[in-house]
């Protein structure tokens, strides 16, 4: 089944266990030299090639942990994973000494390190996944859902510390400056509900009043900025994805009826969209040439671009907030296949949220180009997307039957590797 196929390249290829991260890429199918790319301790010091991470194999484990703790507790899957995956995070949530702040991910050469500057995109899923596994993941151990609570707690009170007027609502980076990609308020359109999001999963894993007058304060001005997006001119799958985790959060907790009815409107017009997005990505998918598992390489032998948000406006300055922002260009042998495959996902799972029926054409030729893929050859994490939203949107009627084997099979896996550190 392609389900179990894209499970088990997550959890053989992607996963690391002495970390509990999945992450983005690996540059070798020798499985002692799979990660031998990630950044070490003197790169991810000086914040090497950029204070995000981008592009060195590290940059989206929170990102990929959120989405697969999502997809988990969708078809029944590995407790045991599961609590591996949220020890992942309390990792990137508190081993830098700045209790909520979401690193990106530490790297297998330097487990204690990691880069300065998360996102808003890393939170959003990091919080989302914890809400999925306290609130409806009964199999994971009753410590897993403690830490859970947690953990959401200590993001909630990191944002309330951290995202304020003098600090221009951004998150910050570890060293103090603002950081790219990290404002959570007075940002855009489609970022206007993750700041509401986080104090209302803080309020679901306390039960502490002050965390839903929090999420009270700023959820009514986050719709109506909300309803002011234009899908066509904001469309991007990642983001747009991430738009609808908050907005499921905060329709499905259940706290504010009185917003329901706009927060369905808004997942339903993202949704539709989703559907037109997904047909134009599968018409690229079908016409793809190339081969879908080839690897990616080492970043320090790609060149470099600089990123654009990073050069001042008058583009005499790149050294933004005293920080090189430079990415790695990857090979597009690598970069469009596994780009296609987060797109299908993503696009799937807009789709899904939004309650659009995926048409049977779509399926049917969806299914045909995913049955042309070996997934074991593949080395990224589109794979991650992909499953979440062939899973969410239920693209195969037996779902709950075709992983039965499989989740027996992670089980065995997971009291071998690290069941007894639960």
């Amino acid at each position: 089944m392609i389900q179990n196929a894209i499970l088990r390249q997550i959890r053989e290829t992607l996963f690391c266990p002495e970390t509990g991260l999945i992450y983005d890429y690996v540059t070798s199918r020798d499985p002692a030299r799979r990660f031998a790319h990630l950044p070490c301790r003197a790169e991810v010091e000086a914040n090497l090639p950029n204070p995000c991470g981008w592009g060195t194999g590290m940059e989206d484990c929170a990102i990929n942990a959120g989405t697969l703790l999502d997809t988990l507790w969708r078809i029944g899957g590995d407790p045991l994973w599961a609590a591996h995956l949220v020890d992942g995070l309390e990792r990137c949530i508190t081993l830098h000494g700045r209790d909520g702040f979401v690193a990106r991910g530490f790297s297998v050469r330097a487990p204690e390190m990691c880069y300065s500057n998360s996102s808003r995109d890393q939170l959003t899923l990091a919080v989302y996944g914890l809400w999925r596994v306290l609130r409806f993941f009964p199999a994971v151990p009753d410590s897993t859902r403690e830490k859970a609570a947690g953990l959401l707690r200590l993001i909630a009170a990191d944002c309330r510390a951290h995202v304020t007027r003098e600090n221009h609502f951004n998150l910050l980076r570890l060293d103090g400056r603002e950081a790219l990609v990290s404002k959570m308020w007075e940002c855009d359109d489609h970022e206007a509900l993750r700041l509401p999001m986080v104090y209302a999963a803080a309020f679901a894993a306390t039960g502490e009043r002050e965390w839903f007058e929090e999420a009270k304060r700023f959820l009514a001005p986050g719709i109506e900025q909300s309803c002011r997006m234009r899908n066509r001119d904001s469309w991007w799958d990642l983001p747009i994805a991430q738009m609808q985790f908050s907005l499921l959060l905060l329709r499905e907790c259940g706290f504010f009826p009185e917003a329901e009815a706009k927060l369905d409107q808004l997942l339903a017009g993202t949704g539709v969209f989703g559907v037109e997005h997904l047909a134009a990505t599968l018409s690229e998918a079908e016409q793809f040439p190339g081969t879908w598992g080839t690897l990616n390489e080492n970043w320090r032998r790609c060149r470099f671009s600089l990123h654009q948000d990073s050069i001042s406006d008058n583009g005499f300055c790149v050294a933004w907030q005293g920080s090189l922002y430079a990415t790695p260009v990857f090979p597009l042998s690598y970069l469009v296949p596994n780009t296609l495959l987060r797109r299908l996902g993503c696009s799937l799972a807009i789709m899904a949220a939004g309650h659009q029926v995926l048409p049977d054409e779509l399926r049917h030729r969806l299914e045909k180009v995913l049955s042309k893929i070996d997934f074991s050859r593949c080395g990224g994490d589109g794979t991650v997307k992909l499953l979440h939203g062939l899973v969410t949107a239920k693209v195969s009627c037996n779902t709950e039957d075709m992983f039965i084997k499989e989740r027996m099979h992670h089980e065995e896996l997971s009291a071998a590797c690290f069941g007894a550190n639960l």
